[in-house]
């Protein structure tokens, strides 16, 4: 199982220390500032690692989503992949996922149990819309 870590700058930290958790755990995870290479148009990059993958993580922090994660998100979506959001902070503004009652949140800023919580989520029948 691959996954694409989706996330604003502010959560670098955050995010590499998930993907560090899913890899003890079995998965893969693609993460733009591990995976991204010079001399390729990043696009070209983000658009490859996220046709390859299996879901797409949606970290959600404080206040609206950066324009990055809710691209990432439609894209994930539009391409029918299992999309998992993890809001690590409640005061984030995650309206954008209250419509998608198909969608499993995560809610919690513990590193290793949203990572334990997104490794059940990916054994879970991804459901239809």
């Amino acid at each position: 199982m691959k996954v694409f870590i989706s996330h604003a700058r502010a959560d670098k930290e955050w995010a590499k220390n998930l993907v560090d958790q899913l890899k003890v755990r079995g998965l893969q995870a693609w993460l733009a500032e591990d995976e991204l290479h010079p001399g390729i148009p990043w696009e070209e990059q983000v658009k490859t690692a996220l046709i390859e993958s299996d879901a797409l993580v949606a970290i959600l922090n404080e206040g609206t989503p950066r324009p990055n994660v809710l691209f990432e998100l439609g894209m994930a979506l539009g391409q029918g992949k299992r999309v998992i959001p993890v809001i690590i902070n409640e005061r984030s503004d995650s309206s954008v996922i209250t419509n998608l009652s198909h969608v499993r949140v995560i809610r919690s800023g513990q590193v290793e149990k949203v990572a334990q919580e997104i490794v059940e989520a990916t054994k879970q029948e991804v459901l239809s819309v």
